[in-house]
């Protein structure tokens, strides 16, 4: 293979690469967005779920307390799977530090280091992805949660103005 041949194909493959780049950088700006909407989400319901258990155990209710009760239980669910996903997790990230300490002194061209970087990237993008998915699944288990609670709250407050049985 010429010399010219294998500079352009060295040129090709490093433009590749800076366009991964640029699109793992893409991706993981939206991450982070879905992951502020997760955690703004996840407050909602907190509090929401915090104002069904104030609600359901503010009187004690004598027609039908066992749905009374189904919606306390609910709301607490819901309120235990916001906490979850709250939680503080693991920083899914590449270290500043440990970037430095891997490529500061070594002997790799730099087309193998923006190889490396991009598949590092690749690897913590799936790691949050992961994450995010984890953490939405627990918000919207407890928006259902959530919803049944109120729901078995009106049905209870129903009987109870009503006077049913």
């Amino acid at each position: 293979m010429s010399k010219k041949r294998e500079v352009e194909l060295a040129r090709r493959s490093f433009s590749r690469i800076r366009l991964i780049h640029e699109e793992l950088d893409r991706l993981g700006a939206d991450a982070s967005a879905r992951h502020s909407s997760i955690m703004s989400k996840g407050s909602f319901l907190a509090v929401a779920a915090g104002v069904v258990i104030a609600a359901t155990s503010s009187r004690l209710w004598e027609v039908q307390p066992i749905v009374g009760l189904a919606a306390l239980v609910l709301a607490c669910l819901a309120l235990v799977g916001s906490a979850l996903a709250l939680r503080p997790g693991q920083r899914i990230e590449l270290l500043p530090q440990r970037l430095a300490d891997k490529y500061v002194d070594s002997q790799l061209t730099a087309a193998t280091v923006e190889r490396q970087l991009v598949l590092d990237k690749a690897h913590v993008l799936v790691a949050r992805e992961g994450d995010l998915k984890n953490r939405s699944l627990l918000v919207s288990t407890g928006f259902v949660l959530l919803i049944l609670s109120t729901t078995a709250l009106c049905i209870t407050f129903s009987f109870e103005t009503l006077g049913g049985t």
